[in-house]
């Protein structure tokens, strides 16, 4: 869950270590590491389109598909 306490406290527990001392420099160091990547931004994602092979395909199998459920029937009587 969160780690924002409802006053907006950040809230991180270390006990990685036996020491407080440990435990305290080990909060630190994931603090600094937390803030720099709460600072950079995401790389924006560019959109892309299916090529037409992939869009091919996609109609190739659903042509199978759709064989296949017409073949699910009972037989035709003639």
């Amino acid at each position: 869950g969160s780690r924002m306490t409802a006053e907006g406290v950040l809230v991180l527990t270390a006990r990685r270590h036996r020491t407080q001392l440990a435990n305290r420099a080990d909060a630190l160091a994931r603090l600094a590491a937390l803030l720099e990547r709460a600072h950079d931004r995401p790389a924006r994602r560019i959109d892309t389109r299916p090529s037409r092979a992939a869009r091919q395909r996609r109609i190739d199998a659903k042509a199978a598909r759709g064989r296949i459920k017409a073949m699910r029937g009972r037989p035709a009587v003639e």
